[in-house]
């Protein structure tokens, strides 16, 4: 009796079995491949992977598109995705999602030397999320204790304990306001690298005959410093940092101003600034914070937390030399501005960034998608 070995020889010297042997290999290799490649062609994306297609093309669409200038200026332009699809950058929806009826755009923004893409993406199941419309979802508007308070136009955080924390160019941030569009970030605490306290200014004051300093900012040192700062801490950022009126001018200790009436009567416009006073003081809830100079502005006050004395923007009317600062009790004070501080900068993003993840809290703070 033929073992199995014996068997297989047989059959496969049979030139007729060997022949169809291959063609039934032949057939299915290639029936594989087919449902390889179907499968690759019908392939569905989630949303998220598709907003990074929107913004991929998008980017091809602008090289492409040299009649499309964006300066700073006039620094914004709408790509719909239909455009994209057409110029087949895109695929159409149908073929990237199982969900139906999507439509999408791609704002793209020219700042600071950067392009900034941001993908809006609408299907009957889903929406990109951005920023503002969540905070708003999360937090509700208050006119008591301790959260996001509306004065005018402004939104402001006001109390001990508020859900504002923020992640951003790998930094902490606290989100103290929202104001003309723009989400204001100050640093959770001051910058504790080696040598990181600065002098505010250390040149001649004529009125004092001294090396105190002056407490103009504009011919100041911090101002030099701070520049520093925004070109090496985010310089791969800059597409999302737009500039901001800093409000530089100084006010008198017994100023009673909280809307920036006075800190403001001067600016500039800059991307990174140090607090103004009144954003210090308007963060407290406390009714007896009265004037510049009130102890009672510390108390229920988040941006009292601290772990070194800081710099504010402002100096003050009363001595050319001396500007406002905050000391590690949390207390407005004033010093001169050749003494050192540490610093807590702040800059602000567009309200229209797209929100990732977070919920203000220490643990899980608020963070923005980049593209």
């Amino acid at each position: 009796m033929k073992n199995l070995k014996e068997k297989m020889l047989d059959f496969f010297s049979n030139k007729k079995h060997l022949y169809w042997t291959i063609a039934i290999l032949i057939i299915v290799i290639l029936t594989i491949i087919g449902l390889i490649i179907l499968s690759i062609l019908s392939k569905r994306y989630d949303y998220l992977e598709i907003e990074n297609m929107l913004v991929d093309s998008s980017k091809a669409y602008l090289i492409n598109h040299k009649e499309i200038n964006l300066t700073e200026e006039d620094n914004s332009y709408e790509i719909d995705a239909t455009s994209l699809i057409n110029e087949e950058y895109l695929k159409d929806f149908s073929k990237l999602s199982t969900d139906t009826n999507c439509n999408a755009r791609v704002t793209v923004t020219y700042n600071h030397g950067e392009f900034r893409y941001t993908p809006i993406l609408t299907c009957d199941n889903y929406e990109t999320k951005v920023f503002k419309d969540v905070l708003f979802e999360k937090e509700n508007v208050v006119e008591s204790g301790d959260g996001l308070y509306k004065l005018d136009k402004v939104f402001r955080y006001k109390g001990d304990y508020v859900n504002n924390y923020f992640n951003f160019a790998n930094k902490t941030w606290r989100l103290f306001k929202l104001e003309n569009n723009k989400l204001y970030l100050v640093l959770a605490d001051t910058i504790n690298d080696k040598n990181s306290n600065f002098v505010y200014d250390d040149r001649y004051n004529y009125d004092l005959e001294s090396d105190k300093g002056l407490n103009d900012y504009d011919a100041s040192r911090i101002k030099d410093t701070l520049t520093n700062y925004y070109n090496n801490d985010f310089k791969d950022y800059k597409a999302y940092i737009v500039n901001h009126e800093a409000c530089k001018n100084t006010r008198s200790e017994k100023d009673t101003d909280f809307i920036g009436a006075i800190d403001c009567f001067t600016t500039t416009n800059v991307p990174i600034s140090l607090m103004a006073v009144y954003d210090f003081i308007s963060a407290s809830r406390d009714s007896l914070c009265l004037d510049t100079m009130s102890a009672n502005c510390s108390n229920y006050n988040y941006l009292t937390i601290a772990k070194n004395k800081w710099w504010l923007m402002n100096g003050t009317n009363e001595n050319s030399g001396k500007v406002y600062y905050v000391n590690q009790s949390g207390d407005l004070d004033l010093d001169y501005a050749s003494s050192k501080k540490y610093l807590r900068y702040v800059i602000t993003l567009p309200d229209d960034v797209l929100y990732k993840d977070g919920n203000g809290t220490q643990n899980k703070p608020y963070t923005i998608y980049l593209y």
